[in-house]
């Protein structure tokens, strides 16, 4: 299988998409029971790894998101001043977390993504409720993913 770089696959969006992205994954996820949500995670999951696979070479230490248990990795392209996150999580439900964020932030401009992206994201991580379903270290992946991103941002910045 040929691995697609993230620049690849994103598409140019404003925070209005990425809110609209997550308030469709809301309505989802609210017509589901407690496992059904833990399966549909783990089918997004699944699809998006399938479209957009992640290069294994990446899986190392310094691409390691903190605080996930079992591995996640994510890696950061900046084109055209826009962010362009690619990764994948070992455990399913957290690879479930790792598409939502990657499919609603990538395309983002820099400067979008480090102002309004962090509450739109915690509005999603509150509303959802998906956490009462999951263990405490996959109920906090999303926020142990998205801490990542911005910190790859503000590196990216320096």
């Amino acid at each position: 299988m040929e691995t697609i770089s993230a620049m690849q696959h994103f598409t140019e969006i404003e925070i209005s998409g990425t809110k609209r992205f997550l308030d469709e994954k809301l309505e989802e996820l609210s017509e589901l029971e407690s496992i059904d949500k833990i399966e549909y995670l783990v089918e997004l999951g699944a699809m998006y790894q399938s479209k957009h696979p992640f290069d294994e070479s990446l899986m190392v230490e310094v691409n390691r998101v903190p605080g996930c248990v079992s591995g996640a990795y994510l890696v950061l392209e900046i084109k055209s001043n826009r962010v362009v996150f690619s990764g994948m999580a070992e455990a399913k439900t957290v690879n479930g977390f790792m598409a939502i964020l990657l499919e609603a932030i990538n395309g983002l401009l820099v400067s979008e993504f480090m102002s309004e992206s962090e509450k739109v994201v915690a509005d999603f991580s509150k509303k959802s409720e998906i956490a009462a379903t999951l263990t405490p270290n996959r109920a906090n992946a999303l926020g142990n993913i998205y801490a990542m991103m911005k910190k790859l941002v503000l590196g990216f910045e320096k």
